[in-house]
């Protein structure tokens, strides 16, 4: 699989963050909420990330990742936190602009290389333990 768009990117780290430590799965309308888009168009987003084996429709109206799916899933998230906090520690951007930086940068890499990129970031010892942790994903406007 190559790179997730930018935007099919945003819906992954959504869904995964509502499904962060727990087994229920992600609802259309609590990721299109997440995200600030219409229900619709976040149904129509994850029917095609469904279409690429990274999400399954669960009967309990929502979607559900695939085994490798959430892996893949994890490794974004991961790089989104990562990112996010060296571009904010490391370049003073605020919180909004850091996440955006964060999810150009890994919208462009492959899934190796973020896999790669992360594990770089852990070596150089980047902390995450702010009080003010970034990671949140957001749509657009300043926040």
């Amino acid at each position: 699989m190559e790179a997730l768009t930018r935007a099919g990117l945003r819906y992954v780290l959504a869904a995964a963050e509502l499904c962060q430590g727990s087994a229920r799965p992600a609802r259309c309308i609590d990721i299109a909420a997440r995200l600030g888009v219409a229900r619709a168009s976040a149904c129509r987003m994850l029917a095609r990330l469904a279409g690429a084996g990274l999400l399954e429709p669960d009967i309990r109206r929502g979607v559900v990742f695939t085994e490798w799916g959430r892996r893949l899933a994890d490794q974004y998230l991961t790089g989104y936190r990562r990112l996010t906090a060296l571009f904010q520690e490391g370049l003073d951007l605020s919180e909004y602009d850091a996440g955006e930086c964060a999810m150009g940068t890994l919208s462009s890499l492959s899934p190796a290389l973020t896999v790669r990129v992360c594990r770089r970031l852990e070596e150089t010892g980047l902390s995450l333990q702010r009080k003010d942790a970034p990671g949140t994903v957001r749509s657009g406007g300043k926040g």
